[in-house]
């Protein structure tokens, strides 16, 4: 005579990270009857009944922290007669840690900037040289010249008495000449005479000039 209980089984196992196992057993019981003909001497069995719930229920795997499971839930599935016993397995696998970025380099100091130099003190100008002092003039009167400087004074005044020189010679030269053309229509009586007269004024007019130079240079003094 055949069984007349039937149990469907679905196994779920879940593997922890630790290396421990979780096993989560969900059944679907079947029963049936069987008639005994005892004239022909055979066994009539009825169809398979649900005997409670009829299909397995849903399952969420458990969370761990660090973790990821192959299946996160696994949903509800109604169970008939004919169908065959399964077997589930849940495992974690590692999530991947983050990398941490590598700390920023420490920046490097700059070279403190360099003192610029001083420049250098300009030279101090030299004190012109002093003019040397002009040369008191001597007892004669006559004035010292520094460089190249020529005297004016006393060449006007020797250009005065040349040109005073001049003039009288000039006189004497006319009066030379007046005397000499007199003569030759005069008699010669009282030619001497006159020649004199002439000549002694012309000494005199030579004198005076002569004494107002000296006079001149005196007040120049």
């Amino acid at each position: 005579m055949e069984s007349l209980t039937k149990e469907i089984t679905r196994t779920i196992t879940v593997k922890l990270p630790d290396g421990q196992r979780q096993i989560i057993t969900q059944t679907v019981k079947f029963t049936r009857t069987a008639t005994f003909d005892a004239v022909t001497g055979k066994v009539t069995y009825s169809g398979w009944q649900v005997d409670g719930n009829d299909e397995w229920p849903a399952y969420t795997a458990p969370e761990i922290n660090g973790y990821t499971a192959s299946q996160v839930s696994i949903p509800a599935e109604m169970v008939i007669p004919s169908d065959e016993n399964q077997s589930i397995e849940i495992e974690y696998t590692k999530n991947n840690q983050p990398v941490e970025p590598d700390k920023p380099v420490t920046p490097i100091t700059p070279d403190q900037p360099t003192t610029p130099t001083n420049p250098d003190q300009p030279a101090q100008p030299t004190e012109p040289s002093v003019p040397a002092k002009p040369i008191a003039p001597t007892n004669n009167g006559n004035k010292v010249m520094s460089g190249n400087q020529l005297p004016t004074e006393p060449v006007e005044q020797e250009k005065q008495q040349v040109s005073n020189q001049h003039f009288i010679s000039h006189q004497l030269t006319q009066t030379s000449l007046k005397e000499k053309s007199k003569a030759n229509i005069l008699p010669q009586t009282g030619n001497d005479q006159n020649s004199g007269s002439i000549l002694g004024f012309a000494f005199a007019a030579l004198a005076s000039i002569l004494g107002l130079t000296d006079l001149k240079k005196k007040r120049e003094k």
